[in-house]
């Protein structure tokens, strides 16, 4: 799914959304789509129109059937065809839009009849100016909203969301300025996850909201400023899947976040103030004796709003929590980035990481999809590579130039011992306490985040998506019932692993590719070299 069809599919379920969260009952559910057929809407090129209601049925049987997915717009078969003729008339309407940002498409298209004799569709020549950034921005009014308190009746019923900044500190032996990102519980004041950042961006919220999914489970409701990161289309599509109500603070208006800009007014006062003192703080001492003030300090205190401690609000019995898998979500959120692929090294360059790629695609525009928020320790830093027509190309692994492509990573600095702080050492060792009643008590945290294992079908699809084809309609039934039986003895296969067989395939079939599965899973486990070398077995014809 590129970005053209992501935001089409996330326009979608934006619509489609009250339905899933039980906010439109069945009974209403004719009223509510005849009310959206009588509106105007924004869509995702850019142009204000109705949606009719049979269109509006369609897509809600779509749901019901296929899910998310089955919401992206169909393809089209000439799509990637570029248009020759129109390629003089599209560079000077950019031109003319940039001379002049307010010149409508009426203007433009006068213009353009008169030198060339001829002008655009409005939907060509604003799709070619939204990919060049030659659009005007548009603006709203404002309304007064009468205020009212934040609160609910249940736990997980909503979590309000912010970014605020933390101390300075030492990461690789440089200062870094450090964020931290807190989702609370509006019920119990519970705070389900917060940890401090050295980036204050998508990526980070998508982390901290996937910690919290894992730990607490799905709320009803999500609410957060009107930031860009919080508009984000992997963040709608992800609520809609989990069946989450999103809620936005208006613009220009901090009143309504009242309650998590109070959280961190206790966290610069009781937390960050006896910080400060340590002038030698690390980034990992850091969060470490973060979690320990919220275990032990923050959690145990009685809240003035509610009279209650948060920890014990929170945890009342008969709570009925959402567990969710985050791998049906975590997709969302990987990041496409469009690179030309370095004519000289033959390498790519992401967040000023290289990766290595192909010698064959020098010089070639492709696109880098990639998990900006990967936790597995064991998982290789590599991303995977497309080509405009949304081709898989390989996978590209991280190396150094100076190095070759077997060059060794950086060495660690080693994290410079905290100062003695008397506070934050019994906050430490009041936590670790605490751990040791949990893992006594046969309680596993170390397993909360889990959640790259492929099930059956993922694994059909990934496996088909490598090979070069369409999807689980393009393998033959003999295919499918050999995944299965190789899923029955093997059912740890992770996401990276698919396209690393792939890529040792070396464009071999389906044998070759569950032959190089196995081996590295068999690497992994350390029964690879227990096990005689075999050869891998023939692709039958």
């Amino acid at each position: 799914m590129d970005r053209n069809d992501l935001a089409w599919t996330a326009f979608r379920a934006s619509l489609l959304a009250p339905l899933l969260t039980g906010e439109i009952s069945s009974e209403e559910r004719g009223s509510y789509f005849r009310k959206l057929s009588g509106q105007a809407h924004i869509m995702p090129d850019g142009k204000l129109g109705t949606i009719s209601l049979r269109t509006l049925r369609r897509w809600y049987q779509q749901l019901r059937t296929t899910g998310i997915d089955g919401l992206a717009p169909k393809r089209r078969s000439d799509r990637g065809q570029a248009q020759r003729d129109n390629r003089a008339k599209i560079q000077r309407a950019i031109e003319l839009k940039r001379e002049g940002p307010h010149r409508s498409d009426h203007v433009i298209n006068h213009i353009l009849r008169s030198e060339f004799g001829s002008g655009l569709a409005s939907s060509t020549l604003y799709r070619h100016l939204g990919i060049h950034g030659a659009t005007r921005k548009r603006l709203g009014m404002q309304k007064e909203k009468v205020r009212c308190q934040w609160t609910r009746d249940t736990p997980d019923a909503l979590w309000m969301g912010d970014f605020s900044h933390g101390p300075i500190v030492l990461c690789d032996g440089q200062p870094r300025q450090t964020h931290l990102s807190a989702w609370i519980d509006m019920h119990s004041r519970y705070v389900v996850e917060a940890r401090f950042y050295l980036r204050e961006n998508l990526d980070i919220l998508v982390d901290s909201l996937l910690r919290a999914w894992a730990k607490r489970g799905a709320p009803q409701e999500l609410y957060a400023d009107n930031g860009k990161i919080y508009h984000s289309r992997g963040l709608t599509l992800a609520c809609a899947k989990l069946a989450i109500k999103k809620l936005h603070r208006p613009p220009r208006e901090p009143e309504p976040g009242g309650l998590v800009e109070r959280l961190f007014q206790t966290v610069q006062t009781q937390f960050i103030s006896e910080v400060l003192i340590c002038q030698t703080l690390s980034f990992t001492q850091l969060n470490q004796a973060f979690s320990a003030w919220l275990a032990t300090g923050y959690h145990q205190q009685v809240h003035s709003s509610t009279g209650q401690m948060p920890d014990t609000r929170y945890h009342v019995s008969g709570r009925s929590i959402r567990h969710v898998d985050v791998t049906q979500v975590e997709s969302y959120f990987y990041r496409h980035e469009t690179r030309t692929v370095d004519p000289t090294y033959s390498d790519v360059s992401i967040d000023k990481r290289l990766y290595r790629v192909d010698r064959r695609l020098r010089g070639m525009q492709v696109q880098v999809q990639f998990n900006p928020f990967r936790s597995d320790p064991q998982q290789p830093d590599e991303v995977t590579l497309y080509d405009l027509q949304d081709v898989y190309l390989g996978v590209a692994q991280r190396y150094e130039r100076e190095r070759g492509a077997h060059g060794r990573p950086p060495a660690q600095e080693q994290p410079k011992p905290l100062l003695e702080s008397p506070y934050i050492k019994c906050l430490l060792s009041e936590h670790q306490r605490q751990l040791g009643d949990a893992c006594k008590a046969g309680i596993n945290y170390q397993s909360a985040m889990q959640h790259d294992v492929l099930s059956l079908t993922q694994l059909c699809q990934h496996i088909s998506r490598c090979m070069g084809r369409a999807g689980l309609s393009d393998l033959a039934q003999a295919e499918h019932q050999a995944i299965e039986a190789f899923y029955r003895k093997h059912p740890q296969v992770r996401s990276w692993h698919v396209p690393r067989a792939a890529e040792q395939a070396a464009g071999g079939g389906l044998p070759q590719v569950l032959w190089a599965l196995v081996q590295l899973l068999n690497k992994e486990s350390g029964s690879g070299q227990a096990s005689p070398v075999q050869s891998p077995p023939k692709e039958e014809r």
